[in-house]
């Protein structure tokens, strides 16, 4: 009896994940891609500018230590 439980719990499991995540998909990160289509709202910045010359960031002294890497977390 036990292992027939187990047996129906890894069934109902494996076909729940894949239903909660394409759920997530479907509710989540579908609809904001499209609104940031719509929008054009680029948040990786990845447009083309020919106009630039280059497209490195300068950062302001002291933005970035090495002592801040030594240790993420």
């Amino acid at each position: 009896m036990k292992e027939k439980f187990i047996r129906l719990s890894q069934k109902i499991s494996h076909f729940q994940i894949r239903f909660l995540l394409f759920l997530l998909y479907v509710v989540v990160i579908a609809p904001m891609g499209l609104l940031w289509r719509l929008l054009r709202k680029d948040p990786l910045n990845r447009k083309i500018d020919n106009k630039k010359a280059s497209y490195y960031i300068k950062y302001k002294e002291g933005e970035l230590d090495l002592s801040n890497f030594s240790k993420p977390f």
